[in-house]
């Protein structure tokens, strides 16, 4: 599906922006993640998500290892998986979710040209956010 890719779009692009940090390209979510993030100081997802708002994207930091409704278009989503690390006494200290509102979830590759157009803006609101932490 189109724009549910943008979250590996993302990795690429942190990868050349902020060299120094520790990007993990997931794909889908699942339990292979745990091992690559349990007990790190900070993660972020950075996802397409599910959202009943116009909001382009939202950020947010989930408190308590608790996040209210299931938003991720995964089988296996980021609330599952944080309960997964928390059971496990393994959590991450702070978790932040860049989610992204996908234009398009129609068959195809790469991303639909709506979410293209919003790219720069996206990008730029990622590192305002990321340079805070």
């Amino acid at each position: 599906m189109q724009d549910e890719g943008v979250g590996t779009y993302f990795v690429n692009y942190i990868k050349k922006e902020i060299p120094d940090a520790d990007v993990i390209e997931a794909g889908n979510i699942n339990l292979s993640l745990v091992s690559e993030i349990e007990n790190k100081d900070c993660v972020i997802f950075v996802d397409a998500i599910r959202m009943d708002y116009p909001e382009e994207f939202v950020w947010f930091e989930i408190k308590d290892k608790k996040i209210p409704v299931k938003f991720s278009f995964h089988e296996i989503g980021i609330r599952e998986l944080i309960g997964i690390l928390e059971l496990m006494g393994k959590s991450p200290k702070r978790i932040f979710v860049f989610g992204i509102r996908p234009m398009s979830i129609a068959p195809g590759l790469g991303l639909s040209p709506e979410l293209k157009e919003k790219l720069c803006f996206l990008k730029d609101i990622f590192l305002k956010y990321y340079k805070k932490l």
